[in-house]
């Protein structure tokens, strides 16, 4: 901490000009001696939450006024008045005591805020069974940064990260004197440092100086980061019998590599998220340094080798849902995972088989063989589907691409069409996520485009090409948030009575148009039963407020169809709803009306999940 000196001064509001020198000291002058102003700045650098609860407890309410929110947390938690007592009653005279006190601690709690020649009114009168200490403050003229002398040493003085801080300080000329500001800003340049590698850096000057008479101060950070430290050699150290060579694919860290600690810290959220692992601890050892190059060293605890997982829900189109899942993490040494699971619902029931190979990069590169069959039975249509298939996924930048070979066998009814279809359909899947939380982000983006398709030339029994694009923005909007959605989908298709009911579209229900059922919405036949159509068009805006605590308020608008012919109308819909943040993802409880029906009706939506 700088050493703050000061000269002594007359217990008044606007005493003799003062200086107050802080400057790095020599190793004979490392005793730090605090005065009231520097115990004011660390209360008011560590307090971060207001005193008032505490104030239930003493018998003395204290109220101040003529400074902003900020200030008036500071002389709270600075002013003995104001603090809580071991007792439930005061005597008269501690009373008094602690009110002679208060103008000067008021006084030393705003000068972090630059103000030095503040004038303090106060009143200590009787109130029920306790005090009533009323403070009125005149802060005065505020003392202004006159000049700031910035200046960086050594390998960081090149680095682009500590030339941004340097140009974009915290501290500027002219700006009005906060010590918070001052002592942000040294932080700030030693914890960029320790991120960055350089691991001798010191300030070699550092000093504040003020003249309260005339207003003015000087700040002088003289900073050198001495030589950026590189990665050493990284070494593995684990339970459990995964292959070295794929824990190789999980490290991207290279010997020589300028040190960073994010690159750590990716390291550690890549082998904690593989799901491999119950602990990953990563331990730079800066003492066993070599010209410059750390070693660094991972240490892995293994998980259980199998995860069993048990879940149940409700959602307004499904009805309640269940699903139990098992998955082996670790079938061969090489990574290999084996999972099944079975998924129950009111309206589709299903059985999947998963095995998943890590290639590439472990982190986003698989290669996954699947089996499953499905029982789908919405209002409009029902299927019995068995698949077989195999995909491989990869990251291209921040895309996810996923190409895949899946055979279809699928016995189908929807309106007046049915039959039994065996389909081979090769297909791409590319999707983009921008957002800090896919949970419940205050701003994000993602876009999914799917491309598959089928040939009678290649053992399929209908031709066809199918493209399905779903997009959805959320942005703020004031305290609140905007949140927009678009589902897109086209296909064309040698015979569309061919095409089995889960490659149609539909349009209606939760995650399409509210206020309508469940694929309810598609091209009829002439008995008007909803057949599917050959494409998509839904769009959604959404407006969500926040009310209380987690709790918040939507209006939403809907519109959409599915569609063979390019005249049939759009369904609209509108409606209200609460959302509940939950740890899972926002809990969604709408009421829509289905506007492009005379009657209106209106449909309760209820869902649960992330908004990304």
């Amino acid at each position: 901490m700088d050493m703050i000196e000061r000269e002594p001064q007359p217990n008044r509001p606007c005493g003799h000009a003062r200086s107050i020198d802080a400057v790095a000291p020599r190793a004979d002058q490392r005793r730090a001696r605090w005065s009231l102003p520097a115990l004011a700045l660390a209360v008011l650098l560590v307090a971060g939450f207001p005193a008032a609860a505490a104030q239930e407890w003493s018998a003395v309410q204290v109220k101040v006024h003529g400074v902003d929110a900020e200030q008036r947390r500071n002389v709270l938690h600075f002013l003995s008045i104001a603090q809580p007592q071991p007792y439930a009653e005061l005597a008269e005279w501690r009373v008094r005591a602690l009110h002679a006190r208060a103008a000067d601690e008021i006084r030393a709690a705003l000068q972090p805020f630059g103000y030095y020649h503040a004038v303090v009114e106060g009143v200590l009168e009787p109130s029920g069974t306790g005090w009533l200490a009323t403070y009125r403050v005149i802060p005065g003229a505020r003392v202004l940064i006159a000049r700031v002398d910035l200046a960086l040493d050594g390998d960081g003085a090149d680095d682009p990260e500590f030339r941004r801080l340097a140009d974009t300080p915290l501290i500027r000329a002219g700006d009005p004197l906060h010590h918070g500001h001052y002592e942000q800003t040294k932080r700030a340049l030693q914890d960029l440092a320790a991120e960055r590698g350089y691991f001798d850096a010191h300030f070699t000057q550092q000093s504040l100086r003020i003249d309260a008479a005339a207003n003015r101060a000087e700040i002088s950070l003289h900073y050198d980061t001495g030589p950026r430290y590189r990665f050493g050699a990284v070494r593995i150290e684990q339970t459990g019998g995964l292959a070295p060579e794929l824990l190789e694919r999980y490290v991207d860290i290279r010997r020589g590599q300028p040190y960073h600690s994010t690159a750590l810290i990716k390291l550690q959220a890549a082998l904690t998220d593989s799901q491999y692992f119950q602990q990953v601890e990563i331990r730079p050892e800066r003492d066993q340094a070599v010209d410059l190059e750390i070693p660094i060293v991972v240490m892995l605890s293994a998980r259980k080798p199998d995860k069993y997982t048990l879940g149940l829900g409700y959602g307004t189109d499904t009805g309640v849902r269940g699903k139990i899942g098992w998955e082996r993490r670790l079938a061969r040494p090489r990574g290999d995972r084996l999972a099944a699971d079975a998924v129950g619902s009111e309206i589709r029931s299903s059985l999947g088989l998963r095995y998943i190979i890590p290639v590439g990069d472990p982190r986003t590169d698989r290669i996954t063989y699947f089996a499953g069959w499905t029982d789908d039975h919405p209002q409009t249509s029902d299927s019995q589907v068995g698949t077989l298939g195999a995909s491989y996924t990869h990251a291209r930048g921040r895309w996810r691409e996923t190409w895949s070979l899946t055979y279809q066998n699928e016995e189908f009814r929807t309106g007046d069409d049915f039959g039994t279809s065996t389909l081979i359909m090769p297909g791409g899947q590319w999707t983009y996520l921008a957002a800090d939380d896919p949970i419940a982000p205050p701003r994000g983006w993602r876009l999914t485009l799917d491309v598959r398709g089928a040939s009678e030339a290649l053992a399929s029994d209908v031709s066809f090409v199918q493209a399905r694009v779903h997009t959805k923005f959320i942005n703020p909007l004031g305290s609140g948030r905007v949140i927009a959605r678009a589902d897109l989908g086209a296909t064309s298709v040698s015979r569309f009575e061919d095409l089995p009911a889960t490659v149609r579209f539909y349009a209606g229900g939760d995650q399409s148009v509210r206020g309508y059922e469940y694929n309810s919405l598609g091209p009829r036949n002439d008995l008007g039963q909803v057949i599917g159509g050959q494409h998509l068009a839904v769009g959604s805006l959404e407006i969500e407020h926040p009310v209380v605590g987690k709790w918040s308020v939507a209006a939403f608008y809907d519109i959409g169809r599915a569609y063979s012919d390019a005249d049939e109308p759009f369904a609209e819909g509108a409606g209200v709803g609460v959302r509940w943040k939950s740890p899972i993802g926002p809990v969604r409880l709408d009421v829509a009306t289905a506007l492009s029906r005379p009657d209106r009706p209106w449909r309760i939506h209820f869902v649960v999940g992330p908004d990304l």
